[in-house]
């Protein structure tokens, strides 16, 4: 405490000059040439400048007039021996362009009045010089005696500080007179305060408080200064504040934690860098970065950061064994784990690791960007607890992201890993991933994430939270209903979150996905934007709930595909896998809007839960651009409750283009509607068909009559007149079978018309429903 009383007597000692020197000195402008003088040339004159000389001090709280400040500037002049005004012999915008200006304003030989006027910091100027004698072959070089108009008009005040931000709030009050200064202009690049506009002349008084952001502790300095019409009165607070530095230095130790090196000491002020490691490497390792704890479990530093410190502090060399014949960092523990990561960003980027042997962490610092590759060797990971996410700024929003997950962002490639009883994110982390929060144009293969919890408030996978153009192949989640669980309000995946990359050869078992009742889940992805192949939630018990649920993507986007996926139920097991949809459920995506190609869905139940669902065994609605090509198989289980707008392939099908939807997928839950009913036609016969769901009508004809009587068709009205949905065309002695698509719930009427009216045309029909 009285280190600090000493340093503030001295801060205050300091600006107690400032004060006597500001009222114990006087100044005035003198004159330093002849008001003209005469040179051999044209007969006129020229504007010389406007010169100003101030007593020798070197007082920085002394108004000072500045003559390149000058703007406006106007000369004018008349004949002495004439009455009247002053014409306008020539205008400057600034000073400088007196400098410029080499022309000669040419004038008869007599003698004239002449007048300067100029504007400086608001305040007007002027000087006027009487009967100058103008001489034939005579250029007369005008010097002026500048002198404020109006001595109450306004002047400038500059403040000139330390640059102390990190450690402190800088304030200051300035009182002109019984008015206090408002309008303040503060310039980050050069360390000023600009008070402009304040009224002259009087006596000020700046009051600088400094206030520690982390102790509360201030340190006010009064300084009075006088501000005078049309000058400028600097203040440099440097010289008042150069105990600051020193009220705020501590020591910084930096320990060699390993290294046979003695230990370093650092006075770090405000504003001092972290130093670089100087100490001897031990044999077979590498420095990585300094912590404040040993064991790298505290904050994380790198040479050249600038923390703001409030103590005394220690931090600790970081060591990670290294194979100068790879390149590659070798991890044998969970504090080396945490030394390999305590790399500054641009460091670590593409740095290479393997690891040796299982690791149990908790308290983990999620590190940011990774571009290296990190090979698991087969061994696992568990991380009990997160301490800190990684945050960084979304360039396109300005928006503050938070990632969880063993690494933030991965850039390079994480392989041959198992990542087991871990948890990751929170209900507040944008992103989160048992691998990563997010994957930028990286690739995760051959790892198992196993008992493991994720949750986020966007984007929640128990591989990665988002993958942004990144390729996850391989890749195995899930080992326990109960215990491996995916949480997010927006999208949430057994894979991934979101995907707007490649997921190919993954599967997903016994594992709990949730996206709440407004967002997304999939059993690989919640929102699925580009490609997703040979993939399978493979399964019992496991569970997908959301507004948007599916076994594999709550929605696949238009320009999306899903290709030779799987939701199939493991043949040794009795517990169906669940998914449980708001307004859509479907058993491969629950909204297509993209490419459904070869599906297989097995011993599946599909429900939803909404008014007017949709829910399909491969696609709860597919939209306008959505298609399924390319057969595949179907059997799932209905909710015996469901109502709404639901098939035993799709919900609701709005892609009315022909070929749009297949025909050729395998419904093991299909049954006959009308089986081989016999008929015997005069002249038409109409039959009304109701369904119940969304169906896939396929109507076949058997003519017995001969003599081509028979025409079919398939309509969603009773009159004969009516459009089509489908017909066979004639039917002579044949049969002939033709499909209707997949029609929405409804009433249809099937129509029989003996056109040749050659006796009664007699055979069967069969309708069957997918």
């Amino acid at each position: 405490m009285r280190k600090i009383i000493n340093r503030k007597i001295k801060f205050f000692a300091v600006a107690s000059i400032f004060m006597l020197s500001i009222f114990g000195c006087k100044n005035s402008f003198e004159v330093e040439e002849e008001q003209s003088q005469n040179v051999t040339g044209k007969t006129g004159i020229t504007l010389a400048g406007i010169s100003f000389e101030e007593e020798g001090n070197e007082r920085t709280a002394f108004p000072k007039y500045d003559k390149t400040a000058f703007t406006d500037i106007e000369l004018k002049g008349k004949k002495s021996a004439m009455s009247g005004e002053m014409t306008s012999y020539k205008t400057y915008k600034t000073y400088a362009d007196i400098m410029r200006d080499s022309g000669v304003i040419e004038l008869d030989a007599t003698a004239y009045d002449f007048t300067l006027s100029a504007k400086c910091y608001g305040a007007a100027f002027s000087s006027t010089l009487s009967n100058i004698s103008i001489q034939d072959g005579i250029t007369t070089k005008l010097n002026f005696i500048m002198a404020v108009t109006d001595e109450t008009a306004t002047g400038l005040l500059y403040l000139y500080y330390p640059s102390v931000e990190q450690y402190t709030t800088l304030k200051f009050t300035v009182s002109v007179g019984t008015s206090e200064a408002v309008e303040v202009t503060y310039d980050t690049d050069l360390k000023c305060y600009v008070y402009s506009e304040l009224l002259a002349p009087q006596n000020s008084l700046i009051k600088a408080v400094m206030e520690n952001t982390t102790t509360g502790e201030s340190l006010t300095v009064p300084v009075y200064a006088i501000v005078k019409a049309g000058a400028k009165t600097t203040i440099n607070f440097e010289e008042v504040f150069s105990g600051f530095y020193e009220l705020y230095s501590y020591s910084v130790t930096y320990n060699a934690n390993g290294s046979a090196s003695a230990d370093t000491v650092q006075k770090f002020n405000p504003n001092s860098s972290i130093e670089d490691c100087t100490f001897d490497a031990p044999e077979g390792k590498k420095f990585c970065g300094w912590n404040t704890n040993a064991d790298g479990s505290g904050t994380r530093y790198s040479a050249g950061d600038t923390p703001v410190l409030d103590s005394d502090t220690t931090l600790y060399a970081q060591w990670v064994t290294y194979d100068t014949a790879t390149s590659i960092y070798t991890i044998s523990s969970a504090d080396e784990l945490r030394a390999f990561f305590s790399y500054a960003k641009d460091e670590i980027s593409y740095k290479d690791a393997k690891l040796l042997a299982d690791v149990t962490i908790s308290d983990w610092s999620v590190p940011g960007t990774f571009s290296g590759t990190f090979d698991g060797n087969g061994k696992t990971l568990t991380i009990t607890s997160v301490k800190e996410f990684y945050s960084e700024k979304d360039t396109s929003t300005g928006e503050t992201k938070t990632y969880s997950g063993f690494l933030g962002i991965l850039g390079g490639t994480v392989k041959s890993l198992i990542i087991k009883n871990s948890a990751f994110g929170s209900i507040k982390c944008d992103y989160a991933g048992a691998v990563a929060g997010k994957i930028d144009s990286g690739t995760i293969d051959s790892v198992n994430v196993e008992r493991t919890t994720v949750t986020a408030k966007n984007c929640a996978g128990l591989i990665a939270g988002y993958n942004n153009y990144g390729y996850i192949k391989n890749c195995y989640a899930g080992g326990n209903a109960t215990l491996t669980t995916v949480t997010s309000s927006l999208s949430a995946g057994g894979i991934t979150g979101q995907n707007d990359g490649y997921i190919s050869d993954c599967t997903v078992d016994a594992i709990k996905i949730s996206a709440g009742s407004s967002g997304y889940a999939g059993g690989i992805t919640g929102i699925n934007i580009n490609e997703i192949s040979s993939s399978k939630l493979f399964t019992p018990n496991a569970s997908v709930s959301a507004k948007y649920a599916a076994g594999i993507a709550g929605k696949n986007e238009n320009y999306a595909s899903i290709t030779g996926c799987e939701v199939k139920q493991d043949a040794s097991s009795t517990t169906s896998t669940i998914i449980t949809g708001v307004s859509h459920a479907g058993g491969i995506a629950a909204l297509n809007a993209g490419k459904i190609d070869n599906p297989t869905v097995s011993s599946v139940k599909v429900t939803a839960t909404g008014t007017a669902p949709y829910t399909g065994g491969i696609a709860g609605y597919n939209d306008t651009t959505g298609t399924i090509v390319t057969g595949g198989t179907v059997n799932i289980n209905y909710d015996s409750a469901l109502d709404g707008n639901y098939g035993y392939v799709i919900g609701y099908n709005a892609n009315t283009t022909a070929g749009a939807v297949t025909t050729d997928i395998v419904c093991s839950n299909s049954k006959a509607i009308f089986d081989n009913v016999s008929y015997d036609v005069s002249s038409s016969l109409t039959k009304k068909l109701t369904l119940d769901r969304t169906t896939k009508i396929t109507l076949s004809v058997t003519d017995n009559s001969g003599g081509g009587a028979i025409y079919a068709y398939l309509s969603s009205e009773e009159s004969t007149s009516a459009s089509p949905i489908a017909q066979t065309g004639k039917v002579d002695g044949t049969t002939k079978t033709v499909c209707a698509g997949y029609l929405p719930k409804g009433t249809y009427y099937i129509g029989l018309e003996n056109k040749n009216w050659v006796s009664n045309s007699t055979g069967t029909y069969t309708i069957t429903a997918d």
